[in-house]
């Protein structure tokens, strides 16, 4: 375990370096392990989408018990952001992943507003890290 900026305790995994002595990201090992996983075993059971920007959660109300329930989400295909065009997805469950707001450096980002103590610190996040979905 290592403790990098942002974090108050050790809780950052490292994996093993690869063969040329290179570091694994971590985060990139748990999701390509994952997602391998899904491909392999459980495609005809979870659809995975990436590369995606979700513009809305559906929602919908239970007429029985009044409680707001999530079946879906529209989104647009990220690399096509010029484009309007939206799809929706529905599902029985929806995980968002955001990917957190480590690399988010703007001066009205969201780190400047929750962490601007941390704007200095390095950070293992990816340059997608940037909060837009949190």
């Amino acid at each position: 375990l290592s403790h990098l900026g942002g974090h108050s305790a050790k809780r950052t995994h490292r994996a093993p370096p690869d063969e040329h002595g290179n570091p694994v990201p971590i985060g990139f090992l748990i999701m390509k392990t994952l997602k391998d996983y899904i491909d392999s075993t459980l495609s005809n059971q979870i659809t995975v989408r990436t590369g995606t920007t979700v513009t809305r959660l559906l929602q919908r109300t239970d007429f029985r018990t009044g409680v707001k329930c999530i079946y879906g989400v529209e989104y647009r295909i990220r690399a096509d952001s010029a484009s309007k065009e939206k799809e929706t997805l529905e599902a029985d469950a929806v995980i968002l992943t955001t990917g957190g707001f480590g690399c988010d450096r703007t001066n009205n980002g969201v780190m400047s507003k929750y962490r601007p103590d941390l704007l200095g610190f390095p950070t293992t996040c990816g340059d997608f890290a940037v909060g837009d979905g949190v």
